[in-house]
Formats: structure tokens, sequence, C-alpha cells
């Protein structure tokens, strides 16, 4: 799976050379990450007739590594994009070609359940950060890791109980 494409970066600039002799330029409408295609707004469509006096377009998605490339800021050349780290620790893309950095649009931060974690605010029923950061689990032996339940054995003083041993059905 390319990259430039790991994340939903639908409404940025791509180019597509698709079935044609000359390249065009659309903006993603979404992604399909498990195929490994995307859909361009108004390009790679086919109109059939739905009823008599009714015809419907139908977008075809696109390959990511054969029929889409990215749109250099510079030139608005096509492109491959790299991504890489400024100096403050921000990750961008980056264009091989020039070395300009490509921005994402604002719909990639989106999560999958199409919020913006950047646009949300706390709600009454959101649990406080500051409740969130409190430590609630000391365990008792401070030498080795140890699990949840072996630690709560040694704190209330119980008898441990021995691992059971592989059960194997065939």
């Amino acid at each position: 799976f390319n990259q430039a494409f790991s994340r939903s970066h639908s409404r940025s600039k791509y180019y597509c050379s698709c079935c044609s002799s000359f390249i065009q330029i659309g903006i993603v409408a979404s992604v399909l990450k498990m195929r490994n295609m995307v859909y361009v707004d108004g390009l790679n469509y086919r109109v059939t007739q739905a009823t008599k006096h009714d015809l419907r377009r139908e977008e075809k998605p696109l390959e990511i590594n054969s029929e889409v490339a990215l749109v250099d800021p510079v030139d608005s050349e096509p492109c491959t994009a790299v991504w890489r780290y400024t100096e403050k620790g921000t990750r961008v893309r980056v264009s091989t070609r020039s070395g300009h950095t490509i921005p994402l649009p604002t719909s990639a931060r989106q999560l999958d359940d199409l919020t913006d974690p950047k646009a949300a605010t706390c709600g009454p029923k959101d649990t406080p950060t500051a409740v969130l950061e409190r430590v609630t689990f000391n365990p008792a032996s401070s030498g080795r890791p140890v699990s949840f339940e072996e630690d709560l054995t040694l704190q209330y003083e119980l008898e441990p109980q021995p691992k059971p041993c592989p059960t194997y059905w065939y």
C-alpha cells in the first residue's frame, strides 16, 4: 500500500492517467484502503441509462500505484511523495521531485467515525484529563514485573494458585 495514501487523504489533488492518453487532475473523493484504490471526482466514470429519460454517472475506482499520482505544488506535475519529519517533529509529505511539502487536506484528520479530533470539545459525559492521568495501580512487589493477578495475590496474602497446564483437544 502506498504510504502517501496511508490515511484517507480525500480532497487532495491527484493526477489521473486512466483510460486515456492525456493526464487529468482531479480531487480524491474517497479511499478504499483494503483494495488499494481511490475514487476521483469527475474522472473514470461510466454513463448508463437507468430509465428511458434518466442517465446515471457511475464512478469507477482507480488503482493507487499505477493510475494515480500526487500533484507537485511547485509546478503542478505528477510526483511521488515520502513522509519526513520537520525540525518541530511534525510528520509531513514531501515531494521527491522538488522537495517541497505537500499539505494534507483537513479531511485527512478525520477518524473512521468521521470526527475531527482537533475540533472535538469535551462534553458533560466525557472523563476529564486529570482523572485519566491519575495513576491507580501501584504494584506491591518492586522487584520483578508481575501480572495484575499475581500482585493481588501478594497484596492480600492469598495462596498462589499453580498455573494451569495447557489442554490439548484432538
